[in-house]
């Protein structure tokens, strides 16, 4: 029974990703635009720390999951989306000029991150293991770091380490959290 068990669930795993592959576009970019939402409804949770002005937020853990469950280019479609309807005016970031400010580069980072996701996960079957996925989430984090922190010592003037204390830092914990809450998700399915 227990082997059963095991067969249907790798059935499972294997029917999500053919699923994900075979359905219609129209389907994926409504899927797209549903992880657009998500990821904005991830915005508006949001912490402030005293000594920084990037907030704590939910979305890198949509970001990574639109990666898993969308692929490449739909996981970056929704990126795509959730920062243009922001910069469009939908009230999921902080201000409208949020792409020109000090979180932009982090924006312009969750697209890169999807895709990179999307792409590995889709061309490395191995990489579907809790451990694979966990250093995959994290790589993932670090594209996020590398662009936010990048726009953030442009506009605020700050030099290498004032950049990481203030950019990075403050969100390591958190985001290791999320990156391995979405491992395990992406290791399910």
């Amino acid at each position: 029974m227990e082997n059963a068990f095991i067969e249907i669930y790798k059935n499972k795993r294997y029917n999500f990703f053919r699923w994900r592959n075979e359905t219609n576009v129209v389907y994926k970019v409504i899927m797209a635009f549903t992880f657009a939402c998500l990821i904005g409804f991830g915005a508006m949770i949001r912490f402030y720390l005293p000594f920084t002005p990037v907030p704590i937020t939910l979305q890198v853990f949509f970001v990574l999951l639109s990666g898993i469950v969308l692929g490449r280019w739909y996981g970056g479609l929704s990126q795509i989306i959730y920062v243009g309807l922001g910069a469009a005016g939908v009230p999921w970031f902080t201000a409208q000029s949020a792409l020109m400010g000090v979180t932009g580069g982090y924006l312009v980072g969750f697209i890169f991150a999807a895709m990179m996701v999307g792409w590995l996960t889709d061309k490395n079957v191995k990489i579907r293991s809790f451990p694979g996925m966990l250093v995959l989430m994290l790589l993932s984090v670090g594209v996020i770091y590398a662009f936010g922190a990048l726009q953030f010592s442009l506009i605020m003037g700050t030099n290498f380490y004032e950049t990481i204390s203030l950019a990075v830092l403050p969100f390591i914990a958190g985001d290791v959290l999320k990156a391995c809450a979405v491992a395990t998700i992406g290791c399910a399915i």
